[in-house]
């Protein structure tokens, strides 16, 4: 079982390079990496106390406190505080950027991710200097909420399967996340769920831009919109007989004897595989 795990894995990250498994993977390797530093912080501290890794990881509120640690604008989106709190953010992130990575690519999903994770490091900071707070943020969800804006605004119909509800189109659960967000911004955390809304607007207006619609439809800044690549039916054969020898070719001498060419013809290959399915 362990065994095919790891060569799906591995199939994921060396030849898809699946830009939603390698970030996954990377918040819970942090994620299990600080669990460990803390228990042994905990074994043979002095009584017992743990390693306090916030203020060095953990996104400053005061901006002030930030330029001395510039570091934690990356750091913060890595980190979560519990177990619960890395799997709502993984599961949010798996199904929406599922539906993002397919239509639009690898680059088009790291970079709505990037953007919503400094999108929602500058919410926090305007929220903490119009409130005066001083705290830390830490988690993924404004670069996750991103992700889920922009899914929602690139294919709003879409329907995803909930438990004991059935198919919701997902820019209604989209919708009704960020209204959570809002309603809950008085009980507490009122800087994580600005963040959130920060990380939503920027996947917002990115579809929105890539689409060809700013949100002001000013025609000064209108650029032709995204559309799907299409494909001739000769490029379609062409392209099942070059899969055909590299798998045979994986056969014969297993993954590691591929290039870097005929590794990106099998990620684009199995992209395409999976968006004739839907």
């Amino acid at each position: 079982m362990w065994s095919e795990v790891w060569r799906d894995l591995k199939w994921q990250v060396q030849v898809r390079r699946d830009a939603v498994v390698i970030i996954l993977l990377i918040q819970v390797g942090v994620f299990v990496g600080l669990g460990l530093l803390r228990l042994g912080g905990w074994l043979v501290g002095p009584s017992g106390s743990g390693v306090d890794w916030l203020p060095s990881l953990g996104l400053p509120a005061d901006f002030s406190e930030w330029l001395r640690r510039p570091w934690t604008v990356v750091t913060y989106a890595w980190v979560h505080a519990g177990f619960w709190h890395l799997l709502f953010n993984g599961l949010i992130f798996y199904w929406f950027g599922r539906f993002f990575e397919d239509l639009v690519g690898q680059r088009r999903l790291v970079t709505v991710f990037i953007g919503g994770m400094l999108t929602g490091a500058v919410a926090y900071w305007l929220m903490g200097w119009w409130k005066g707070w001083h705290g830390y943020m830490i988690g993924g969800s404004a670069a996750v909420m991103a992700v889920m804006a922009a899914s929602a605004t690139l294919t709003p119909d879409r329907r995803l399967y909930l438990l004991l509800i059935g198919p919701v189109k997902i820019a209604y659960i989209a919708v009704a996340l960020l209204l959570l967000d809002l309603i809950a911004m008085p009980l507490g955390n009122p800087g994580g769920h600005v963040a959130h809304l920060g990380g939503a607007l920027f996947g917002f207006f990115y579809v929105r831009w890539m689409q060809g619609r700013w949100p002001f439809y000013l025609s000064a800044v209108r650029r032709p919109a995204w559309r799907p690549p299409q494909r001739s039916a000769q490029q379609a054969h062409q392209m099942v007989m070059e899969v055909d020898r590299i798998l045979e070719k994986v056969v014969r001498e297993g993954m590691d004897s591929l290039s870097e060419r005929e590794r990106r013809i099998l990620q684009e290959a199995s992209e395409q595989y999976r968006r004739g399915k839907k």
